[in-house]
């Protein structure tokens, strides 16, 4: 890959763009977002904002936004219908690929980019999931191949690596044989292919999210499956919220209890000097459940039992 500018990726059932986030953080440069859901396309353009403006000195602007003194459309205003339009509301099928792939060109036209260096994304995992498995209509489901839709993404743009990830349901769905037809079609198209499972709560995430991860990368390059450094902090969920203030039942507060971030919010850089809370709301209360809960408190300071 060439050292002398970004490196570029195309961002495939995109979701809300936590994959994406992640490369772009780290200044690798995004050329499309490809995603079907309406909502999570708005989110993806709105970091495509934040990106924008950030580079070119504005980020104040979208600093308003966060604290509600302009609007959303104000805030797409301020950036080039270029970068909005190459978040492509649409979902991936065999009769949308060539539309979808126009789009995806004229970003790169706009970008001016004439090649994309890393192709990243996995395919909605719900048909993968042990969740997703244990209900009797999910075989036949057409999820359950939207891998070859990658395939043809791969084989039109040609990357020199791709990164696909998915639950580890993977594994063991169709008794190991998607996952198999997965590497080999990649190895197929010249790819070198590993696969590791790599879990969130291992590198300072408060959470156990485990997530198959395939990295693949042509043949005869000096690519290799990176070794990552794991962290074995010992916080707790509850710290997360620890500068979030209390809140009433239909009550809003969109202020930290301290400007600054310390423990965990502050080692994670989750927050950072001069952050903006937004949505901090909690839902109204109705009479009959807080009936219901005086009852449960009741019960449990009584007899240590539970309401059934």
């Amino acid at each position: 890959m060439s050292t002398s500018r970004k490196i570029t990726y195309l961002d495939l059932f995109a979701g809300a763009g936590g994959l994406s986030e992640g490369f772009a953080a780290a200044g690798y440069q995004p050329v499309a977002h490809v995603e079907m859901d309406s909502d999570a396309c708005n989110t993806l353009k709105t970091r495509e904002c934040y990106y924008y403006l950030k580079e070119n000195g504005m980020e104040k602007q979208y600093t308003k936004y966060l604290e509600g003194k302009i609007s959303k459309e104000e805030l797409y205003a301020m950036v080039p219908d270029g970068i909005l339009d190459s978040v492509i509301c649409e979902t991936m099928r065999n009769d949308t690929m060539l539309s979808i792939f126009k789009k995806i060109d004229l970003a790169k036209k706009y970008r001016k980019v004439d090649h994309i260096d890393i192709i990243i994304g996995g395919p909605p995992c719900q048909a993968y999931s042990m969740a997703g498995r244990s209900r009797k209509n999910m075989e036949g489901d057409p999820r359950n191949t939207l891998y070859k839709l990658y395939f043809r993404a791969i084989d039109k743009y040609l990357p020199e690596m791709f990164v696909f990830e998915n639950v580890p349901g993977l594994l063991t769905a169709g008794k190991g044989a998607y996952l198999e037809e997965i590497i080999s079609g990649f190895r197929k198209r010249g790819y070198v292919v590993e696969k590791d499972i790599s879990n969130a709560s291992d590198y300072g995430v408060l959470q156990n999210r485990k997530r198959i991860i395939l990295i693949g990368w042509k043949k005869n390059t000096k690519h290799s499956y990176p070794v990552l450094n794991k962290k074995s902090w010992k916080y707790t969920v509850s710290e997360i919220f620890e500068d979030l203030p209390e809140l009433e039942p239909g009550e809003e507060k969109n202020t930290y209890k301290s400007p600054l971030a310390k423990g965990y919010l502050s080692k994670s850089e989750i927050r950072k000097k001069n952050d903006v809370l937004t949505w901090h709301v909690a839902r109204t209360n109705l009479e009959r459940d807080r009936e219901i809960y005086r009852l449960a408190i009741r019960l449990w300071e009584k007899e240590h039992a539970r309401l059934k």
